[in-house]
């Protein structure tokens, strides 16, 4: 069986973050999912996703409009994940989910 080499990225919105995120992971790339422009600069030269959104209302406009850029730049696969807790009384919004 042939392997092919594979090169992992980490996506943040936090510029600040990016070099941290590329000294522990291999490679960082700056993307918003809140803001679409972001999204064809960090989806240059990617074949795969594992897209994390929080599970709120948002995702649904994230998730789309990332799936519609991906497709338009080539990626092959896309996992999706929608996080969230039972918690009652978390606030962040990644896991304040629909209950």
């Amino acid at each position: 069986m042939k392997r092919s080499k594979t090169n992992f990225s980490v996506g943040s919105r936090r510029k600040e973050n990016l070099k941290e995120l590329a000294d522990q992971f291999g490679a960082s790339r700056f993307i918003d999912l809140d803001d679409p422009r972001t999204f064809d600069q960090a989806l240059k030269d990617v074949t795969g996703i594992f897209l994390i959104t929080g599970y709120t209302v948002d995702m649904h406009v994230q998730s789309k409009s990332l799936i519609d850029a991906a497709r338009r730049n080539g990626v092959k696969h896309i996992v999706h994940l929608g996080a969230f807790t039972t918690d009652r009384d978390a606030y962040a919004t990644v896991f304040a989910g629909i209950r």
